[in-house]
């Protein structure tokens, strides 16, 4: 149970001079009592919650996998990954924390909900799967978790904008 715990509290890095947006990815397994309409749900209350927290980012599901990117204000970006932790609707299988940036790179996304359509329409269907069955193998380092994760945002954020 500690270990789980642990996963609940990120330590964001420090932000250095002119960097104020703390940034974390995480995976995490679906139970199986989540369907399509409780995903739709999770989407539109991400929205509505990370537009009043300044909070931005993005949500796909795969398979029974959630790959979820937080970024915003330290304070706001913790405290909803420790409540994700407690959300009885998935388990948190593995989380990067990637280091600051001086702003968003998905400033105009509350909550973007990444569907097959529009991640084919970016051709980044297979380097999500990808990183999400780096994510699930324990035997990847940390590091390159971050390394793998930051790639997949700036991708998306270069092909979506």
């Amino acid at each position: 149970h500690d270990a789980a715990l642990s996963f609940c509290l990120p330590t964001l890095r420090p932000a250095g001079e002119g960097e104020v947006v703390h940034r974390l990815i995480y995976l995490s397994r679906a139970k199986p009592f989540v369907d399509d309409d409780q995903v739709q749900a999770i989407v539109r209350q991400s929205e509505e919650n990370n537009s009043r927290r300044g909070i931005t980012g993005f949500l796909c599901l795969r398979e029974d996998c959630f790959l979820q990117y937080l970024e915003g204000e330290e304070a706001p970006v913790s405290h909803l990954y420790e409540k994700l932790c407690h959300d009885e609707r998935h388990e948190i299988v593995r989380m990067a924390v990637l280091p600051p940036h001086r702003e968003k790179e998905f400033g105009d996304w509350s909550m973007r909900w990444l569907d097959h359509h529009f991640l084919g329409q970016l051709a980044l269907e297979d380097k999500l799967m990808g990183v999400i069955r780096d994510f699930g193998q324990g035997s990847v380092s940390e590091d390159r978790l971050g390394e793998m994760a930051e790639r997949l945002v700036a991708l998306i954020a270069e092909r979506a904008h």
